[in-house]
């Protein structure tokens, strides 16, 4: 009897049992004997059900686009990581658990999701879920909103006028910051993240990405209040970067202090 030491392996001696029988699905008797072979129950858990539904995938991934993606968005991908974690008792997912979580949705090809990034959302996930009172104290706006009038996006901010506030306000930027706010340096992630917001303004999600990439979100994270001219520097330093105009790199910047919610004087 042999033991299989990480999922990896378990999934190369898989596809090449799959590969011997011409890409045909697995038969049960065949189930059987890899399961008792290779110890899977006692070691790691597996069962026939899961070896079954992992040769199936690996018949389909030989046959079709390896590359193919199985999520297509980035909540569908934390919604599939909540249940993982609810089915595993809301326990952290060990390492194979992991591995097995990234080869069953393909994360690592479609969406270049590694296994530290997916511990990173878990452990974000789980601290939610142990902390919610605490998060929901902490979103709150700190000045009130005037419900009567719908103005959801009053800001705490006296040295910006409405007017500028209006036209530099996203409802789908604020809600990544709100949402994703561990993320926001992460080029890899917020490229995955923009692209299920904005599918289809190109140049708008290019630009907001760009200010990841140039290191002005990392900047303006750490800041409550900000000066104009440091506006000014971060406009220069898209304008340098992409070649685009004052106005649309006027807008990005602005896009972002709003999102972060922070104070120009």
């Amino acid at each position: 009897m042999q033991h299989i030491r990480s999922h990896s392996e378990y999934i190369k001696l898989l596809t090449d049992l799959v590969l011997k029988k011409e890409n045909r699905y697995l038969d049960g008797s065949s189930i059987n004997k890899f399961i008792f072979d290779y110890n899977l129950t006692n070691d790691h858990g597996i069962g026939y059900n899961e070896v079954n539904r992992d040769s199936h995938d690996i018949a389909k991934r030989l046959k079709n686009n390896p590359f193919e993606k199985k999520v297509q968005n980035y909540d569908q991908y934390l919604r599939l990581l909540n249940k993982a974690l609810s089915d595993n008792g809301n326990k952290r997912l060990n390492q194979w658990q992991v591995d097995a979580f990234i080869w069953r949705y393909n994360l690592d090809k479609s969406w270049g999701i590694n296994r530290d990034d997916v511990y990173t959302d878990i452990n974000n996930i789980l601290k939610e879920s142990g902390n919610k009172q605490v998060q929901r104290q902490v979103i709150k706006t700190p000045n009130k909103l005037n419900e009567k009038n719908g103005n959801v996006h009053k800001t705490v901010n006296d040295g910006i006028n409405s007017k500028d506030l209006t036209r530099y306000s996203d409802e789908n930027l604020i809600k990544i910051v709100k949402e994703f706010d561990y993320l926001l340096t992460n080029y890899k992630r917020m490229k995955a993240i923009l692209m299920d917001y904005y599918p289809t303004e190109k140049l708008k999600r290019n630009l907001l990405l760009a200010c990841v990439q140039e290191n002005i979100v990392s900047e303006l994270r750490k800041k409550s209040r900000c000066e104009k001219i440091e506006i000014y520097r971060y406009e220069k330093r898209i304008i340098e970067a992409y070649g685009c105009t004052q106005e649309i790199a006027q807008e990005m910047v602005g896009l972002w202090v709003s999102a972060l919610n922070i104070r120009i004087i």
